[in-house]
């Protein structure tokens, strides 16, 4: 049985043109190939001028009922995340004084 703590909540503070868009479709793709329902966001900012972005996704392993579907969130709530991954110290500076990590 399945439940809201089954959710995996994972962070990605970056800075454009590091390839913070390009790791969270390789972790969506992850989750989905080992059978997880999963949804990744992006927020790019200023990502083409070197500025902050912030990549988020949500996943859930598969519900067996058909009739059952996992809502996700647009944006990850501080002290919620499961994982922060940052390429960039000051970007993972900024995300803890957020509130993010726990």
């Amino acid at each position: 049985m399945q439940n809201k703590s089954d959710l995996i909540k994972i962070f990605i503070p970056a800075v454009g043109g590091q390839g913070g868009g390009v790791l969270t479709e390789w972790l969506v793709q992850a989750f989905f190939l080992e059978d997880y329902d999963v949804q990744g966001i992006s927020l790019p900012g200023l990502s083409q001028r070197g500025g902050s972005t912030v990549y988020y996704l949500e996943a859930h392993p598969r519900l067996e009922s058909v009739n059952k579907q996992i809502i996700f969130a647009q944006f990850p709530v501080p002290g919620e995340v499961d994982v922060i991954i940052s390429q960039e110290f000051l970007e993972l500076g900024r995300a803890l004084q957020l509130g993010y990590g726990s």
